[in-house]
């Protein structure tokens, strides 16, 4: 089973049932953790142990602030890009005023 850290923005989770993809990559029978401004400040240090075979940023979750101020951090970008050259893989849906 694929492993997924799935980040999404909260206020879009709550306001379009498209924004939240947990439904649709559970039905495809991978194991998520959500990741949301409430704890993306984990992430990084998740990814430097291998826990995920894939990130995925769902719609518009870099509107955020905190997700997006911790993703643009020089300590999560380091983490991610050591991450990828390991062959794991990264899904970004639809990101809207980046």
């Amino acid at each position: 089973m694929f492993r997924v850290a799935l980040i999404q923005n909260q206020s879009e989770m709550a306001h379009y049932g498209y924004a939240d993809a947990r439904p649709l990559l559970t039905d495809l029978g991978y194991e998520i953790t959500l990741f949301t401004a409430d704890n993306i400040d984990a992430l990084g240090a998740s990814l430097a142990r291998n826990q995920f075979d894939a990130v995925v940023f769902g719609s518009n979750a870099l509107n955020d602030k905190t997700i997006r101020a911790e993703t643009a951090g020089e300590a999560f970008r380091g983490a991610f890009s050591e991450w990828l050259s390991k062959n794991h893989g990264c899904l970004c849906m639809h990101q809207l005023r980046l």
